[in-house]
């Protein structure tokens, strides 16, 4: 019983872990939310901004680094 008792402490402190990383990185993160779409078997990628919007502004190749940053 100990033992499981400790597994879930370690498990929780790195949960916490992880959850003060996240919130730190949505910070930095833009407004909006991210669309994929497909089109001719390559994905492309939208910032949508505000929710009545059907796609969102086009991320071109060469600003690609926005979708991949973490």
């Amino acid at each position: 019983m100990k033992k499981i008792k400790e597994t879930l402490q370690k498990k929780r402190k790195q949960l916490e872990v992880l959850e003060k990383r996240v919130a730190k990185s949505l910070k930095k993160a833009p407004e909006g939310s991210l669309v994929l779409s497909k089109s001719n078997g390559s994905v492309q990628y939208y910032h949508k901004q505000e929710s009545l919007q059907k796609k969102g502004k086009y991320i071109s190749a060469k600003n690609s680094k926005l979708v991949s940053e973490r």
